[in-house]
């Protein structure tokens, strides 16, 4: 549940660059260490002990460098994730995409049902 991974070569959808594949456990001091010493940045949560995945993200991802590089729920390429039924999935630009936009978050009640 917290581990980072540097990938030097990623492409998806309009993106093609570095990209950091994080566990969801990951706390904010765990990747701006390995980001740092590999001369990424990113917007990551202003607190060090905060999950970057959850709510921070599904809230927005607001940060101090959102104004210079977007919130954080825009920086997320994929998700892979359990469903509510039990099924591991991906969910990116490419697949399951209603998933990957609701889970990428952008506020309060972004996933509500009508039931």
């Amino acid at each position: 549940m917290k581990s980072l991974e540097i990938i030097d070569s990623y492409t998806i959808g309009e993106y093609a660059g570095k990209a950091v594949k994080l566990a969801g456990g990951s706390e904010g001091f765990e990747s701006l260490n390995v980001m740092n010493k590999s001369d990424l940045a990113w917007v990551a949560p202003g607190q060090t002990t905060l999950g970057h995945l959850g709510g921070w993200m599904q809230g927005g991802g607001h940060s101090a460098l959102a104004g210079t590089y977007g919130l954080g729920s825009d920086q997320i390429l994929s998700l892979n994730v359990v469903t509510a039924d039990g099924r591991f999935v991906t969910a990116d630009v490419n697949q399951n995409t209603d998933l990957f936009f609701a889970l990428r978050g952008g506020g309060g009640g972004t996933l509500c049902s009508s039931n």
